[in-house]
């Protein structure tokens, strides 16, 4: 388990969640830009693989 009181852990513990939870590739995960993230609205935009854009 990332150690989640360090930048790194939380960041790795949030890729994990994201990755879990939402059953989300690598290469989504690693296609996030900031402005794909609203953390008012708390909503992620998501590229899929062929191109189509979902939301988790």
């Amino acid at each position: 388990m990332p150690d989640r009181s360090i930048f790194s852990g939380k960041r790795d513990y949030t890729i994990l969640r994201l990755l879990w939870d939402n059953a989300l590739r690598r290469g989504e995960i690693a296609r996030l830009n900031i402005s794909d993230v609203n953390l008012s609205d708390r909503f992620i935009w998501i590229q899929e693989k062929a191109k189509q854009t979902n939301s988790a």
